[in-house]
């Protein structure tokens, strides 16, 4: 607790904070990011269970690298988006929520585009991916939905 008492007080959570770009420059970046790899997980799960069938196993490949980079800008403009609040959302109900999800949620669709990496071959592009995988999509949905539920939670949950 003591090291994110010490980060709120450095000149970098300062700028976050005060500075006329810091703090919108780093939500903007994180709704950018969200809106990328949410969108486009959003269309792998939903092409898994069988909707938008023109929608090609091969483009999901290439769409999800791109899923992987919005999360990426995430991961950063979040860490610092925290710095200057982490000993208030460290007891943060819908923080500490959020932050299960994640860990879950990048699982699951790592293990599905795994998935589609190695096995959609074999798949028919008019039907739904096989029962196992809808599972999994089905679940990623949720588990992704329920990230965005507790991130904006977090505004009003903790304080």
């Amino acid at each position: 607790m003591s090291t994110l008492a010490w980060l709120e007080q450095t000149e970098f959570s300062d700028w976050v904070l005060t500075a006329f770009s810091g703090f919108p420059l780093m939500l903007t970046l994180h709704a950018v990011g969200l809106a990328v790899s949410m969108g486009l997980i959003l269309v792998m799960d939903l092409r898994l269970l069988g909707f938008f069938n023109f929608v090609s196993y091969k483009f999901l490949q290439r769409a999800l690298l791109l899923a992987w980079t919005g999360l990426g800008i995430n991961f950063l403009s979040g860490t610092v988006l925290f710095v200057p609040r982490g000993v208030e959302y460290v007891g943060d109900p819908a923080f500490l929520t959020k932050m299960v999800l994640i860990v879950l949620g990048l699982g699951n669709t790592g293990w599905l585009h795994g998935q589609i990496v190695s096995e959609s071959g074999t798949w028919s592009s008019e039907v739904a991916a096989p029962v196992p995988v809808r599972y999994w999509a089905a679940a990623s949905l949720l588990l992704w939905f329920g990230v965005i539920a507790s991130e904006r939670l977090i505004a009003y949950v903790g304080r």
